[in-house]
Order: structure tokens, then sequence, then C-alpha cells
């Protein structure tokens, strides 16, 4: 099979929400060339979704490392948001703080009024939460649906009300 079947198999798959389908295919067009960052944030999108865990930190791990190359500071914060995220969720609080912090040097290094701010405040609170203090982490969900509005970003929006 050539590399761009299996990619755009793989993009098909992710379409149609076939997550394990999605995975395999985008492994193996990993496994044979580089993959573009969409099709690489989309493998990393589906190896969380089944399960793949570490799988999903490494994609979005290099995912970060090749936005960061190509000079995409809010694609790398974003990137480097999900691996908070999974992270956080996992409970190593002190790497996925780490690379909340990591995100936020970057977006003020560039003084970058983006949406991947309020992504950013979602994990901030997210952790708050896991630490115990519930008004900091309620601030912060509401500040990150905040921004999610004035981007007009209803995923950010939905994950901090849910917060």
């Amino acid at each position: 099979m050539v590399v761009s079947d299996s990619i755009d198999r793989g993009r098909e798959s992710f379409r149609r929400r076939a997550w394990g389908d999605a995975f395999a295919q985008l492994s193996a067009a990993e496994g044979d060339a580089r993959l573009e960052f969409e099709d690489l944030e989309r493998l990393a999108a589906a190896a969380y979704l089944v399960g793949r865990v570490d799988d999903s930190v490494g994609a979005w791990a290099r995912a970060h490392h090749d936005s960061m190359q190509a000079g995409d500071v809010a694609r790398a914060a974003r990137c480097a948001f999900w691996l908070a995220f999974i992270l956080l969720n996992k409970g190593e609080l002190a790497s996925g703080g780490g690379w909340v912090h990591r995100a936020q040097r970057l977006l003020d290094d560039g003084q970058l009024d983006c949406v991947e701010q309020g992504y950013l405040r979602y994990c901030a609170s997210l952790r708050s939460a896991f630490d115990g203090d519930v008004a900091a982490a309620h601030s912060g969900f509401a500040q990150a649906a905040k921004i999610g509005d004035r981007f007009g970003d209803p995923e950010l929006v939905a994950l901090s009300r849910v917060g």
C-alpha cells in the first residue's frame, strides 16, 4: 500500500469517527513518512480515543515540536494543551503542569492574544480543581469560557462549562 493511501484512508476514517481504523492507518503512514500537522493531530486524537494514551502523548509531543519548528506558536500551544489535558487527567500533575507553563511562556513571549490562552486557562483551572481549590477552578473555567466565546470556539466553551 502506498503511504498516501494510508493517509487518505486514515483521514476518511477520522472523518467517519472510526477511531481505531484512523489510528491504524495514520500510524502505518507515519511509519513510512512524516505526517503533516493535521494528520499528526488526527493520529494523536484517534490514539487517545481508542485508549492508546502513551501513543497519543507521543504524537501530541511530535506535533508540538513540529509546530515550533515551523514557527506556529499558537498551534504549538494548542498541542501542549492536549498533552497537559491528557497528563492532568491521568493524575500526572507535575508533567501536565509543566506543559501548561511551557505553552503559557510561548504565548506570553509572543504576546499572542489567541484562543489558546483560554485552553491554557482551562488546564490551569483543571489543575486547581485537582488540587482542591474549587474557587480558583470555578473562576478560571469562567474566564476560559469567556475567551472561547470571544474567539467563537465552541469546543473551549463546552469544556469550560463542563469544568
